[in-house]
């Protein structure tokens, strides 16, 4: 039999951080040492929270296994997107066909033969006659019916063999096949891996930061993060980034960070902030982390169909539970987005959520006959008024009334048109200004004729109503709320001016919020149309202006890292920025990365010399 304490050691040599709460290493232990013992195979059951390390679990199971001289398979379903038959069980017969984490005994394939129902069965049990097998499965939730049945199979037929099962399972995730998953999993030891114990918390903290870790931070630690594994590996690698030490001073710098790194993941999975999931996430932490999808979509001017896929992404990166309404896995991650919003964006989506609010019902109602909450209609809220989207920076996006104007097949002066009216937002444009902005070198009758045809072309696009004239005017008719990137971006900008005797925390976040509206280039589309260029140059330039004082606030916060960034960001968009440079020559000064200080300093004195 094995000796538990030879697993340790084992274990001890790895890699991979001690991570999970003992009583679970210990069940695993126990059912390794039982399969090499050559005792009826085990069954394990791992659940947990997002973010709490199940598919760590299963990687350090078979790191441990293959290091006792086990066979491994490992296999992982996925969300289905068509039913497909024996996807999980194929991916384990494969591996095992290979001869798992080494060669089989006889070396031939263990499972040609193997029939449909007992496939599984089969190869188990010709592959476990010279070492014990390992199979693990993530994500069992999503595992296809077929599979499930030879799991089931081999589950109720395990005795004799030297298998042990590990499957790990998203519990907030309904089955996609219920009743063959119940079967499995009733035939499997559940282990629930809960937060970080103190003595594991500490150890990742030793691990990530140098020296001791003073008592107080690990608490600090798990008071910030609730012991999820993942969020606290992010929180010390950014406290490591920043030079922060495990003391008592560094647990009251635990407060200010915790947030900012969490929000910084959601940011990263959701591909910044200026994408639809960004969006959404930031509408449902306003609406306090729970909410249908078409209120949050509503809120975060999204179309439906855009709020669905950013919902599948967050869901998918284990950001969002499942079911409906929707919510945030965790109510670290809704606290932190909601943290992370500048004060000026947070109070605007609150100030929309208010309009967006459920109306109050006002007929009467009698005890006897509540009206029941679980129906579908007192599931939906009234309809959201219409959200107009303008998007001009980085390139061009109009939704009207819930769907997006598709201008692919329309003639470029349409597009231009379409363009120039939109670049307005809904104030009407003189035909004069038309005329010399689309046909500066035509006739003016000419023009006038090519006006007519090309507005004619845009109503056919757009359809009824959403093209008007007034006189010699002509405007889009956008009713309900208008969102335009460019405005937000001049509002945000505007703002930022009158951070000067703001902290410096948040003179950082206000530009912050500035800065992401600005998506990149005005119409890009449109090249070097001189209607748009001189337009595109003062934008470019103030964003190159936001971004120089965003790197002076980030250097003044410590936040070395995003200091560079912005600088260099400025330095993309305006190279001669005088103030940039210095910032970021200081930056990597403070860093003590003298070799990139010095780059940074020839780059600059190449600036000017250019200028001479």
């Amino acid at each position: 039999m094995l000796d538990p304490s030879a697993t340790g050691q084992v274990i001890a040599r790895s890699s991979v951080r001690p991570a999970h709460p003992a009583e679970s290493m210990e069940t695993l232990h126990r059912a390794l040492s039982a399969a090499t013992a050559g005792r009826d195979g085990a069954a394990l059951l791992v659940r947990g929270e997002a973010g709490i390390g199940r598919t760590t679990f299963l990687g350090e199971a078979a790191l441990l296994a293959e290091r006792l001289g086990f066979r491994t398979a490992w296999a992982r379903s996925h969300p289905p997107v068509h039913e497909e038959r024996l996807v999980t069980v194929r991916q384990l017969r494969e591996e095992l066909d290979r001869g798992g984490s080494g060669p089989t005994r006889t070396g031939r394939p263990l499972c040609h033969t193997a029939g449909a129902g007992t496939g599984l069965y089969r190869s188990v049990a010709a592959a476990q006659t010279d070492r014990p097998v390992l199979l693990a499965i993530d994500d069992l939730q999503w595992c296809d019916a077929w599979s499930l049945r030879e799991v089931s199979h081999l589950l109720h037929r395990r005795t004799g063999l030297r298998v042990v099962v590990l499957a790990a399972l998203r519990g907030d995730l309904p089955a996609t096949h219920p009743e063959a998953c119940r079967d499995v999993v009733t035939a499997m030891r559940q282990l629930r891996l809960r937060g970080l114990d103190r003595t594991a918390a500490e150890q990742l903290v030793r691990s990530v930061l140098p020296g001791t870790p003073d008592p107080g931070f690990v608490t600090a630690c798990l008071r910030a993060t609730r012991g999820n594994p993942r969020l606290l590996l992010a929180l010390l690698t950014e406290l490591a980034e920043h030079g922060v030490e495990p003391d008592r001073m560094g647990a009251g710098l635990l407060a200010r960070f915790a947030p900012e790194v969490a929000a910084q993941h959601v940011l990263a999975v959701a591909g910044g902030p200026d994408s639809d999931a960004w969006r959404l996430a930031a509408a449902l932490a306003v609406l306090g982390g729970r909410a249908t999808l078409e209120r949050a979509a509503a809120l975060a001017g999204l179309p439906l169909e855009g709020a669905a896929h950013a919902a599948d992404l967050l869901f998918r990166a284990e950001l969002l539970a499942t079911g409906r309404p929707l919510a945030f896995s965790h109510p670290i991650v809704g606290d932190a987005v909601a943290r992370h919003l500048p004060a000026g964006t947070a109070a605007w989506l609150h100030g929309r959520a208010a309009v967006l609010a459920p109306a109050t019902a006002t007929a009467p109602t009698t005890a006897a006959a509540p009206t029941p909450v679980t129906t579908p209609a007192a599931l939906t809220p009234p309809a959201a008024p219409p959200v107009t989207e303008l998007r001009c920076l980085g390139g061009f996006r109009l939704v009207l009334r819930g769907h997006e104007v598709d201008c692919s097949s329309a003639r470029p002066k349409t597009r231009s048109l379409l363009r120039l009216l939109a670049l307005h937002g809904g104030r009407a444009v003189h035909r004069e200004v038309l005329l010399d902005a689309l046909w500066p070198d035509l006739p003016s009758d000419a023009g006038v004729r090519n006006l007519q045809v090309t507005v004619s072309r845009l109503r056919v696009l757009l359809g009824p109503g959403l093209l008007v004239r007034t006189g010699a005017s002509y405007g889009l008719a956008l009713d309900g709320e208008l969102v335009s990137d460019v405005r937000e971006f001049e509002h945000a900008a505007d703002a930022a001016r009158g951070y000067a005797r703001a902290t410096g925390e948040e003179r950082a976040a206000g530009l912050r919020a500035a800065r992401r509206w600005y998506g990149g280039d005005l119409l890009p589309e449109e090249g070097p149309a001189e209607w748009v260029v001189e337009e595109r140059a003062r934008l470019r330039a103030r964003a190159a202006e936001v971004s120089a004082l965003l790197a002076e606030a980030e250097l003044a916060t410590g936040r070395i890292r995003a200091a560079v960034r912005a600088a260099e960001e400025s330095l993309r968009l305006e190279p001669f920025h005088d103030a940039a440079w210095r910032t970021l020559i200081d930056a990597y000064r403070r860093a003590g990365d003298r070799a990139s200080s010095e780059q940074a300093s020839r780059r600059y004195d190449d600036m000017l010399s250019s200028l001479a």
